[in-house]
């Protein structure tokens, strides 16, 4: 990597034992093996695909087999070539010019399922959650049991507040991924009003990973939503209670490499609310450093400098989410946060950023 990063040479003829050591390993590993077909879908599987519009437009393609003519993988040099501009360009912010790149290559390579799914993802970051859901749906439709694609769209759905359909997809991904299957079928119940299911889908989320402290953070959530909606006079009780909840997942899961999203920044939320603004700073940066592209946890800490009369770091703030999340949303935020600043002119500036940068 540092002496030919472009990998111009070949280092065969110089490293032959290795390259004969490395062969044979492979040899050992991978001989008189055939690459593994999708998983069957089942018959109670296909119905419910079906019912969602899936099985009947297009067959899964077929795995390849033994003996299967595959194109040469030089041939698809330009096509590795353009991927890898797509990809530096979203890595470096550029997310208009990266989605209309990764749109060139699914015009040309439209069995390409994971750039259909970067795709969808880029799609979203720029605030278009329905070519989003296209995306992850052609992924679905083109390998029916991809869990990852179900859970994405199900995630879309439930932004788009299309619950049904979001349910229905996220519990399709149950059987291969079911702690994040229930864990997002508990955010569905909840925002159908059901925290009776939500907790039963907390429940089942962490009989799959008993490491995963779905209950509380779910009654953590239970809690919150009752203290923005109780009288003034309430909400401290309600905030405190979620606030234990939270802190109870917290210390759960404090060792687990893959952390709850949000939950930092519900902690953080609740000491705000409650006069603890030191404390909350600290929880708002833990989100931030475990999620950078979590825009309400610099939003919270932002508006919580500005509260403290700490302009200058409110600025800094701000000015660092638009820089991890370039997009319009993180920009409509942004100006939102200048306006309630009273800072017309700032907010004034970055709209007209945007509207330079995504055209709205």
């Amino acid at each position: 990597l540092e002496r030919d990063p472009h990998e111009v040479t070949n280092a065969l003829a110089d490293r032959a034992q290795v390259a004969a050591a490395m062969q044979s390993g492979l040899d050992t590993l991978i001989g008189n093996r055939v690459i593994d077909a999708p998983s069957a879908v089942t018959a109670d599987e296909r119905a419910s695909l079906a019912a969602l519009g899936y099985v009947g437009a297009a067959p899964p393609l077929p795995a390849s087999k033994p003996g299967t003519t595959l194109p040469d993988p030089k041939d698809k040099a330009p096509i590795l070539t353009a991927y890898r501009k797509a990809v530096d360009d979203v890595g470096q912010g550029k997310l208009v010019e990266g989605a209309g790149e990764l749109h060139a290559i699914l015009a040309k390579e439209p069995a390409m399922t994971d750039v259909w799914s970067q795709y969808g993802t880029v799609m979203l970051e720029l605030g278009h959650p329905e070519d989003a859901l296209a995306a992850f749906k052609e992924v679905i439709r083109r390998q029916p049991t991809e869990a990852v694609a179900l859970i994405d769209a199900a995630t879309v759905l439930l932004q788009l507040n299309r619950l049904k359909e979001a349910h229905d997809h996220a519990e399709l991904a149950a059987k291969q991924m079911p702690a994040a299957a229930h864990e997002l079928l508990a955010k569905i119940a909840l925002a159908r009003k059901d925290p009776e299911a939500a907790m039963g889908e907390a429940a089942l989320a962490e009989r799959a990973d008993p490491s995963l402290a779905m209950p509380d953070y779910v009654r953590g959530l239970i809690e919150y939503e009752k203290a923005e909606k109780a009288p003034p006079v309430d909400q401290a009780g309600h905030f405190t209670a979620a606030l234990d909840a939270f802190m109870r997942a917290h210390d759960r899961v404090a060792g687990r490499t893959m952390q709850i999203v949000d939950l930092h920044y519900y902690i953080a939320d609740c000491l705000a609310r409650l006069d603890r603004t030191d404390e909350a700073e600290k929880f708002f940066k833990d989100e931030m450093s475990l999620y950078p592209k979590n825009l309400r946890a610099r939003t919270g800490l932002a508006m919580l400098y500005e509260a403290a009369s700490r302009a200058a770091d409110a600025d800094d703030v701000i000015a660092r989410m638009l820089a991890a999340i370039p997009s319009p949303e993180a920009y409509q935020q942004a100006a939102k946060l200048y306006d309630l600043f009273g800072r017309p002119d700032r907010a004034s500036a970055i709209r007209a950023d945007s509207r330079v940068k995504f055209g709205k």
